[in-house]
């Protein structure tokens, strides 16, 4: 089969360099260069670029951040295929900056709905990108009947598991070298936490924090808050110090998946840390309304609480006491699939580009 001598992919923001790394080093174990297209979404010391060297994968940096600004680069790449991952707006552009330019799209991360347009614009984003992929990666089961429900042919979605598992396994493979994150902390129980999303503004981050402090001295957690650029919750930490809540630096991905490994809870919003929480078989509270990513959720695993005070205490308390969770379980430890996600994209790719 004749591979495709120049895949581009679009990376914005740090969690799609996580997940793309993954299938960038698969090409390149197959002897194909990719290239990258850094769109300025995010700062670029964000985005893995020194990973994406290791790769000998080729890298430029749009002018702007804006669908222009990422054509040109993609022409100048004399793109065969480009590839965009989730629902960012950098994806978008790089799909709408494909699709002018008549090259094949791939969509890694595909199939995702909350069949909801709030928060705005996420939703919409992965909704106008799957109309214009030529391929679809869906990353669990659920994701790909999404997708066949909207019409999308059955040929053209492959049930590829999430790269965030590859990326996962490549991590803890380097994570022995890490401190110990119950050297020097009293408590026994540890939660991690990460808050990031914009309908965790000030007033629900106060409430989360509030409710925080209320499982420190009742239940005796101790609290630790990753910090990030967006998070209110992790300034309102650090204004209102308190026993049992801790903020740390932002990490370099194989840190903070050594610390969700030691954790005994996580408290979160993010959707990559859901994903990440179920591979390592951790019981997961998620700070949102409604996610897009449910599977967790349907097996008991993981709970849904928003940011209201009462769910989260009585999520707490349930990990905590009825802690019957077990990481071996089938439908729990590999929801996501089994981290070899990227080999599989990768494969399919190839053969796309031959039929």
């Amino acid at each position: 089969m004749h591979p495709p001598s120049h895949p581009t992919f679009i990376v914005g923001t740090r969690p799609e360099s996580i997940k793309l790394l993954p299938v960038i080093r698969e090409f390149s174990n197959l002897g194909i260069i990719s290239s990258v297209v850094l769109t300025g979404q995010h700062n670029e010391s964000l985005v893995c670029r020194d990973l994406f060297l290791k790769e000998n994968a080729k890298i430029s940096c749009a002018e702007n951040f804006s669908i222009e600004g990422i054509k040109k680069k993609i022409s100048s790449f004399h793109s065969e295929i480009v590839f965009v991952q989730g629902d960012t707006k950098s994806a978008f552009y790089g799909a709408v900056a494909a699709h002018q330019l008549k090259i094949p799209l791939i969509h890694v991360e595909a199939g995702l709905r909350t069949f909801s347009f709030q928060p705005w614009p996420e939703e919409w984003l992965r909704v106008q990108i799957s109309k214009l992929a030529d391929l679809h990666f869906a990353p669990s089961k659920l994701a790909k009947r999404n997708l066949l429900n909207e019409g999308v042919e059955s040929e053209r979605i492959i049930f590829s598991g999430n790269t965030i598992i590859d990326a996962v396994k490549i991590s803890m493979r380097q994570s022995n070298n890490f401190y110990n994150l119950r050297k020097e902390r009293k408590f026994k129980r540890i939660v991690l936490v990460t808050s990031h999303r914009r309908e965790n503004g000030p007033n629900r981050s106060a409430v989360i924090y509030h409710s925080m402090l209320q499982a420190v001295r009742t239940l005796g957690f101790q609290f630790i808050i990753v910090e990030h650029h967006n998070s209110y919750l992790a300034k309102i930490a650090k204004k209102n110090s308190a026993e049992g809540v801790e903020v740390i630096p932002p990490l370099a991905h194989a840190e903070f998946v050594s610390l969700m490994y030691q954790s005994d809870i996580i408290l979160t919003d993010s959707g990559g840390v859901q994903e990440e929480a179920s591979c390592l078989g951790k019981p997961l509270i998620i700070l949102r309304e409604k996610t897009e990513r449910p599977e967790a959720v349907s097996t008991g695993c993981a709970l849904l609480v928003g940011a209201d005070p009462h769910l989260i205490f009585r999520a707490l308390q349930h990990f905590m006491l009825d802690n019957k969770v077990d990481p071996n379980t089938y439908q729990y430890h590999f929801v996501y699939g089994h981290g070899d996600a990227a080999k599989k994209i990768a494969d399919e790719t190839i053969r796309f580009m031959n039929v």
